[in-house]
């Protein structure tokens, strides 16, 4: 092996190896707004700050003011809400028969089927 001044651990310099996201949030920002467009993401945050300021924060180069966390918190807050209220009215829809028992007719075709196959399959000769 020869000897080099750069191996496999050392190859790469420390801040490479860093993750370039502050995942909680760039995950929620993915989340609101997952075409990930420049004035989307700046509309997330009505537009007070540029989308140069919000790669920034998301990257965590530079801190988030108390008001885009508000912001980030309130929308997250919201689609909660109506995620919870979508739950609550699925949860109210009354069960029906299902698919099977819907349809008897079908049931009953296929169990005269069956039985009219077990009739008509010759005798294995032992």
């Amino acid at each position: 092996m020869a000897n080099n001044a750069y191996s496999a651990t050392t190859e790469h310099p420390e801040p490479l190896t860093k993750p370039d996201t502050r995942p909680e949030i760039d995950d929620v920002i993915r989340w609101l707004v997952p075409s990930g467009s420049h004035s989307a993401i700046e509309a997330l945050f009505d537009h007070r700050a540029p989308f140069s300021c919000i790669r920034e924060w998301r990257r965590g180069r530079t801190g988030v003011p108390e008001w885009a966390r508000d912001i980030l918190a309130a929308k997250v807050l919201a689609q909660a809400e109506h995620y919870a209220h979508r739950a609550q009215r699925i949860a109210a829809i009354i069960p029906g028969p299902g698919r099977i028992a819907a349809a008897p007719n079908i049931l009953a075709w296929n169990e005269r089927r069956a039985k009219e196959k077990a009739g008509s399959k010759p005798a294995s000769s032992e």
